[in-house]
């Protein structure tokens, strides 16, 4: 099936409809290839230029492009989607750098082609460039606030013409009292005219003169120049539509009807402005006959505007209503009608709109407790207040509501909004919570952030501490006698800077000291943050390790004070423990110290030692394999009695310890029985295990001291962790001749990682497994892939001077055996065995011995096969390429 499909990719990636496609488009299609790794775009010249795209594989391109704030989201939601075996089709959003670092919005769609086991084999997507949307919605925003200004400048003009209409009032009443005076009814007139924007027109029929005053002139924005005798000059003013209806308006008064008239017009000022104007007129009579019209003109342009404002901002309401995810409810207020409902009331109270508008709210039988029905119209009448109650669907099923109710204005009536909200979820979490905090067999403490006070905990208070819940609730942190010791609860546990722990002395109500650990972290509660913080009496835990101690101790003086040698190694060969007579006899034979930590195998070019050390891995291999076996040996002409047990934790042996006793005046006596008696078993070699280079271990643990000592805890822990999880695996699998796949991968990633830190990132790590491939289920030799990682790092990678690669790939081969390949762009065989002659001459690597030979002892079960080749670039060194067959 997966040949089938890379077949398919191939010739939709070459065909002519995918380059017309691409030709017509300014999408970018690619394809990755999860089998091989390889990631191929596709398009157009343009859109290549567009995003810089290169030509050839791009394993790199999309991580290394994409903006730094949507580099984690994009690459973690994309594996997490290939991870899903139900997930066909998958897309995301995420900004990315084209041609000049520029920057665009990046909608990516793909198909993601699983295999029969649910494995991604293949996936194809399509870029689209949504920049053009996001700027799009950006100025929608813009314009929202815009729209919001606008919305308080209408007001605030509302309000000046309310105070104009006053002032325009008082000044009436001025006119009605001084009509003797015409001069200053005059400027009376023309002052309100002006703060009312109103202004005075005439026209005289029998002179056909047309005159205006002085705020006409204004609301037309023209000058005093234009000839108001020129009609059709004047008509130019208005839109065309209200050119007609002024023409309409005049031919009907000419006509000699005499009526007054009301009509409201659009003009264009010469400068351009809109704006619209009422006109009104009356007729003037002489002896019954038309003689004159006297009108008024009034800019009505801010009255007009807000009437679309007020449309606009209904339509809007109109959408938040309906569109709201929860049921909202229109009440008229005096008699409790519901006026409207929207279309999220049917899902959550099962009743139509249809069933509910018109008819009074408190008659339906929503409300299990009659109680929270007089609760609930109180609070219709405070807004802002919110009540949380049982509530019946109208096919009788309970649910928990949330009510939140405003009351508001329309037309001079008064109404309620409430809206509803389902919260039968949270409250079914809230309860989950509830109970495992009041189960929980530790102490819990929530405490609100913001002044540390106590809100609540659990029933564990009174059995850790002797206080109870009265004594704690509503008192701060800080005021409670808890401390075993001046600050010996830190503050930062309840500062809310994530997940805390500490082991602390703590002091009960009767002023008892006991052993804790303290941990908290910060949640949130309706909107305020609070610090929950569990405490964990662990007094008996300490209790007991102290025990352990003293034990040690009285054992280290025990075995110091004896004549037997005690001694101890783990799986990696590395001396856990010893004793003062062992440490004696090693300087004394030997002339080198030793001490706890020290590889036992020396690097060394004396084929006596060489010899030794190889009898003593055969021995300790035995012992590391669960055999408990004793051994004599002659060495420097006295017998010695060697008694060899595993060292077993957690029904694992994690190491081999030794029991020597000098018993050469015994068998000196014994000598000749011994010697006819004697048979000599011969142990057959299972399988060499491949060791680490102890300068790592101690590099690693200098790195470690390095990040301790610049107070660097973060990266101390983290290192130490991985440190330990990298030696615990390497002693858990080594007992084993054969490891799981996913063991072995899991040991050369927490190995690479250090190696990464302790050379500060000088090389890049990438490793691919074929997806076709079942870790869990494939079983190989252990520790097999280590040793030839560490002499890439070591000796191909460390010493080159720019950035180095290390690949590792994994694949199968016709169901038959997998391929390990090892490669780096390091500075080859050659060149390192130079370097390394000069700084150690005469030294050969013990690791990669031991592991030729154990390859030599498999390979004789033709389950093994090992290819070394040297890579050059223009006949230049440029690598390593280490490849190992594993039959499966």
């Amino acid at each position: 099936m997966e040949n089938e499909q890379n077949q398919f990719l191939e010739e939709f990636s070459s065909g002519d409809i995918l380059r017309f496609f691409l030709e017509l488009s300014s999408e970018v299609v690619w394809v990755r290839n999860f089998s091989t790794g390889k990631i191929s775009l596709f398009a157009s010249a343009n859109i290549r230029n567009k995003y810089a795209i290169p030509d050839g594989d791009l394993p790199g391109f999309w991580e290394e492009n994409l903006h730094a704030d949507d580099r984690e989201y994009a690459v973690q939601s994309f594996r997490q989607a290939s991870l899903k075996k139900d997930v066909s089709y998958f897309e995301h959003e995420y900004r990315f750098h084209g041609a000049n670092r520029e920057v665009y919005y990046i909608r990516d769609k793909m198909k993601l082609i699983r295999n029969d086991h649910g494995v991604v084999t293949t996936a194809i997507g399509i870029w689209s460039d949504i920049t053009h949307e996001r700027a799009r919605e950006h100025a929608l925003e813009q314009a929202f606030k815009d729209e919001y200004i606008l919305n308080k400048e209408l007001a605030a003009r509302k309000d000046q013409l309310l105070r104009t209409e006053e002032e325009l009032r008082q000044i009436n009443q001025q006119l009605s009292s001084s009509l003797e005076d015409l001069s200053e009814r005059e400027f009376i007139l023309n002052q309100s005219q002006h703060l009312a924007k109103i202004g005075r027109w005439e026209y005289d029929f029998g002179a056909k003169r047309l005159l205006w005053s002085d705020e006409v002139y204004s609301i037309y924005g023209v000058s005093k120049s234009i000839d108001l005798n020129d009609f059709e000059q004047v008509l130019r003013l208005y839109e065309e539509r209200s050119r007609d209806i002024v023409n309409h308006t005049l031919e009907q008064m000419l006509s000699g009807q005499g009526l007054p008239f009301d009509i409201t017009t659009q003009i264009v000022t010469p400068l351009g402005y809109k704006k619209w104007v009422r006109i009104t007129g009356y007729p003037g009579f002489e002896k019954q006959q038309l003689t004159r019209v006297i009108g008024l003109s009034y800019d009505i342009t801010f009255f007009k505007e807000a009437e679309s404002r007020l449309r606009a901002g209904e339509e809007k309401f109109s959408k938040a209503f309906n569109n709201n995810p929860d049921p909202m409810v229109i009440i008229r207020e005096e008699d409790l009608v519901v006026v409207d409902v929207n279309e999220k009331a049917f899902r959550v109270l099962g009743y139509t709109r249809q069933e509910v508008v018109g008819n009074v709210f408190f008659e339906f039988d929503f409300f299990v407790d009659p109680a929270d029905r007089i609760n609930s119209l109180s609070d219709h009448y405070t807004s802002g207040n919110e009540l949380e109650c049982l509530w019946r669907k109208k096919g009788g099923q309970v649910i928990q509501v949330q009510i939140s109710s405003s009351r508001v204005e329309i037309e001079g009536r008064k109404y309620f909004i409430s809206v509803i909200k389902d919260i039968s979820d949270r409250k079914a979490a809230e309860e989950k919570f509830r109970k495992a905090f009041d189960l929980s067999p530790d102490l819990k403490v929530i405490v609100r952030a913001a002044d540390l006070v106590v809100v609540d905990v659990n029933s564990k208070l009174t059995v850790v501490t002797g206080y109870s819940k009265e004594e704690v609730l509503g008192r701060s942190i800080q005021d409670l006698d808890w401390n075993g010791e001046p600050g010996d609860l830190p503050t930062e546990i309840f500062n809310g800077q994530g997940a805390l722990d500490y082991d602390v002395v703590l002091k009960r109500k009767n002023g008892e000291l006991f052993n804790a650990t303290v941990a908290s972290s910060q949640f949130w509660i309706s909107g305020e943050k609070h610090i929950i913080t569990i405490i964990r009496d662990i007094t008996e835990k300490k209790s007991a390790e102290e025990k352990i101690r003293i034990s040690e101790a009285n054992l280290k003086a025990t075995i110091n004070n004896t004549s037997v040698m005690v001694w101890s190694v783990d799986r990696e060969f590395r001396y856990i423990m010893m004793n003062e007579p062992f440490k004696t006899h090693i300087q004394t034979m030997y002339g080198y110290p030793v001490s706890s930590g020290d590889r036992v195998m020396i690097e060394s070019t004396d084929e006596t030692m060489l010899a030794l050390q190889h009898q003593w891995s055969q021995r300790y291999k035995r012992a590391l394999s669960g055999e408990t076996f004793r051994l004599g040996e002659e060495r420097f002409d006295r017998w010695l009695d060697y008694s060899l047990s595993p060292i077993i934790e957690n029904g694992k042996v994690i190491g081999v310890s030794v029991f020597a006793e000098d018993v050469t005046e015994r068998i000196m006596q014994e000598k000749e029985l011994a010697q006819a008696n004697k048979t000599i078993a011969e142990y057959k070699l299972i399988a060499l295990r491949s060791v680490m280079n102890p300068h790592f271990v101690f590099n690693a643990l200098n790195s470690i001291q390095f990040f301790i000592a610049k107070n660097d805890r973060l990266n101390a822990i983290n290192y130490l962790s991985t440190f330990s999880k990298l030696i615990r695996g390497v002693l858990n699998t080594s007992i084993n001749n054969k490891i799981k796949l996913s063991e072995e991968l899991e040991l050369l990633r927490h190995y690479t990682d250090l190696e990464l830190v302790r050379f500060d990132n000088r090389f890049e790590f990438r490793l691919t497994v074929d997806p076709s491939l079942d870790p869990d289920s494939i079983e190989i030799p252990s520790l097999l892939i280590q040793p030839y990682v560490e002499n890439a790092i070591l000796h191909g990678l460390y010493n080159k001077t720019t950035t180095g690669t290390l690949k590792i790939s994994v694949y199968g081969v016709d169901d038959e055996a997998i391929v390990f390949e090892i490669e780096d762009d390091g500075i080859g065989r050659k060149a390192a065995r130079e370097i390394r002659q000069q700084n150690f001459p005469g030294h050969r690597s013990l690791g990669s011995a031991l592991t030729e030979e154990r390859l030599n002892l498999i390979n004789k079960k033709n389950e093994i096969s090992l290819e070394i080749e040297d890579l050059f670039d223009a006949g230049r060194p440029c690598g390593t390429k280490v490849k190992i067959w594993v039959r499966m």
